[in-house]
């Protein structure tokens, strides 16, 4: 991440491409100056969830670390494959 990050890629690209390049079970929660994101493995083996409303965005690697901060209807599993971020 660091690495693509570097090169110039914008948070959501190296998420992207963590999930292209990279192999076997993970969820990567990435926190930079000016966004957090997460990525989880194509074949969901690795937790990951997210919460967004208009005053929160939320990610952690288990829905119990979100409770504190969020309804917990609004929590979401992260998809096999997917990526998520937000940037200001």
């Amino acid at each position: 991440m660091a690495d693509k990050l570097n090169q110039g890629y914008k948070l959501e690209e190296a998420l992207d491409q963590a999930v292209i390049d990279l192999d076997g079970p993970f969820s990567i929660l990435v926190g930079t100056p000016n966004g957090i994101g997460i990525a989880k493995d194509k074949l969901g083996l690795r937790p990951g969830v997210m919460a967004e409303t208009d005053e929160v965005f939320a990610i952690a690697s288990e829905e119990m670390a979100l409770h504190n901060v969020i309804d917990s209807d609004q929590i979401e599993q992260i998809a096999p494959g997917e990526t998520r971020s937000y940037t200001i």
